[in-house]
């Protein structure tokens, strides 16, 4: 079997027989806009394996995923009955049609948008493409860089991120040679990868269609930094004992002052090493960080007082700016990171969280987790890196699957710093979900602590605004506050939650969870957040 695609005359070569012509609308203007079209099988819902393709412009192909910057193709379809899909992320309404190819006729799909998103864009600071090592090594090889963006285009992503280890990839060029730079822009990072073998030419200016090899499965961790100058040539180390400070002092050597460090996957055990750092390094979240590092692992949580070896520099461990909070779809991980983040932020080690795809091939859906950061404006046309920089250092970020939470404490905004020493806060909630996306309940937590959670009754059809209200809670020291929205989280922590079918058909399994950044609460009335210790 094969899937055909077409657009403006250009073809590729089919082996099947009944071609239909697919247009995905916007229902408010009726123009054709970028989207996915996922294909299953009408009478057992499998996903149906259409190939590994690429038009060479704007139109790409996957599995069963057919990815169409421009909104329109042919697919050529084999003989049967099919359940296709349209799909815009999670911002926008989905909608799907039986095809059956003994009745061929053209099919449009009409999707409109579901959730306000005025001041954020959509970003996924974690992408990995043809460059780095688990890409290069699949088979068949994966598609050039141009169908890496159309993977996210389709997907909504406005903001892509470059991750690919020790290699460095600037989107821009292609964005621009497809004539895209008003949907999406590039945001130039790359991921530290210490242990990883050298690169043909021993540096991160790699061919973008091949990557190095394996690491070794000593390597202790991975940290992105971004933004950086596309026209660094990162020197790769294939030495696994170098600390993570010596890491960050590295990176951000290749940046400026706006370079961001994000820890990625704290914790994350692969079949071939741990690359989460801080379980590798068993970092326990009931015990307070070290005052100063002694020379040693003891006592526990030292490692993240490690000096760098760089001369002159004052960095240690825990200077990383970002923890990646939740990379793919596991929440079996993500749990164990937003423990950690929490006994970070009580200790007064205000990092930011991040959740992003960690997309190494189109088998994983790309953009699923993704961020809105809030910039001002929702065309990224208009912002800079070091504005995208600016505003993830200041904590104005919400991680997600599909929900959209804003919070605002007594009227100040993620990241903001609000004093109030009366004893209660207001805390004003509004969750924002496509019609598509279940939304549960809503979690309060503050200090850590749970301290609310309001359940959300299912509607049919579900709202655009799931919740839109304003509860106290209890502050009497000072108290930083954020909010998750989803489905319910399972008892067991090596559970992951049912994830239910529509969504499914869309996210490929992973689950619809969200979260804040904080609001921090000035209790005691001296003007600055004094952590509350653990």
């Amino acid at each position: 079997m094969a899937l055909l695609l077409a657009v403006a005359g250009l073809s590729l070569a089919a082996t099947c027989n009944t071609v239909v012509p697919v247009e995905v609308r916007d229902s408010s203007s009726g123009l054709a806009i970028p989207a996915k079209i996922t294909v299953y099988n009408a009478s057992t819902g499998a996903a149906v394996n259409l190939g590994t393709a690429t038009s060479g412009t704007l139109v790409s192909w996957f599995q069963n995923k057919a990815y169409l910057g421009a909104g329109s193709a042919n697919l050529d379809l084999p003989s049967g009955v099919w359940d296709v899909w349209a799909s815009r992320g999670p911002e926008w309404t989905v909608t799907h049609q039986i095809v059956d190819t003994s009745q061929p006729q053209p099919v449009v799909f009409t999707l409109s948008r579901a959730i306000d998103t005025t001041n954020y864009l959509a970003a996924d600071f974690h992408i990995h493409a043809r460059p780095s090592f688990e890409s290069a090594l699949q088979s068949p090889p994966l598609p050039p860089l141009p169908d890496r963006v159309l993977h996210y285009l389709t997907e909504g992503i406005e903001v892509m991120g470059s991750s690919d280890h020790d290699c460095i990839v600037d989107y821009e060029p292609i964005i621009s040679s497809l004539g895209l730079g008003g949907l999406v822009t590039s945001l130039v990072g790359v991921e530290a990868t210490p242990g990883l073998n050298s690169y043909p030419d021993g540096r991160g200016n790699c061919d973008q269609l091949s990557g190095g090899s394996s690491p070794v499965n000593t390597e202790q961790g991975h940290w992105n930094a971004f933004p950086i100058a596309p026209t660094w040539s990162y020197e790769t180390t294939s030495d696994n004992s170098i600390s993570a400070a010596g890491i960050y002092d590295m990176l951000r050597g290749f940046g400026d002052s706006s370079t961001l460090i994000q820890l990625n996957h704290p914790y994350f055990a692969t079949g071939y090493a741990n690359i989460g750092w801080l379980d590798k390094n068993n970092f326990n979240p009931n015990v307070a960080v070290p005052p100063a590092w002694t020379g040693n692992s003891i006592p526990t949580n030292s490692f993240l007082r490690k000096p760098s070896p760089t001369p002159g520099s004052h960095a240690q461990g825990i200077d990383f700016d970002v923890i990646e909070m939740w990379a793919g779809a596991s929440t079996v991980q993500g749990r164990p990171a937003r423990d950690a983040w929490f006994s970070l932020l009580n200790q007064g080690f205000l990092k930011i969280g991040t959740a992003n795809s960690d997309s190494h091939n189109p088998a994983k859906t790309a953009g699923y987790p993704r961020n809105y950061v809030d910039l001002g404006t929702d065309d990224p046309s208009q912002v800079t890196p070091g504005q995208i920089a600016a505003a993830v250092r200041a904590g104005k970020v919400i991680g997600t699957t599909g929900p959209l939470p804003t919070l605002r404490v007594d009227g100040a905004g993620l990241g903001e710093l609000v004093t109030d020493t009366d004893g209660t806060v207001d805390v004003s909630i509004k969750i924002q979900a496509a019609p598509w996306v279940p939304v549960a309940e809503v979690r309060v937590f503050a200090n850590g602590a749970l301290v609310r959670t309001i359940p959300l009754a299912p509607h049919d059809p579900e709202p655009a605004v799931r919740l839109d209200d304003t509860i106290q809670v209890a502050v009497t020291e000072d108290t930083w506050i954020l909010v998750e929205a989803g489905v319910a989280m399972p008892a067991n922590p090596t559970d992951e939650p049912v994830v239910p079918y529509e969504y499914s058909r869309v996210t490929t399994g992973i689950p619809p969870l969200s979260f804040t950044n904080p609001v921090f609460v000035d209790a005691n009335g001296n003007g600055r957040f004094d952590a509350p210790g653990l």
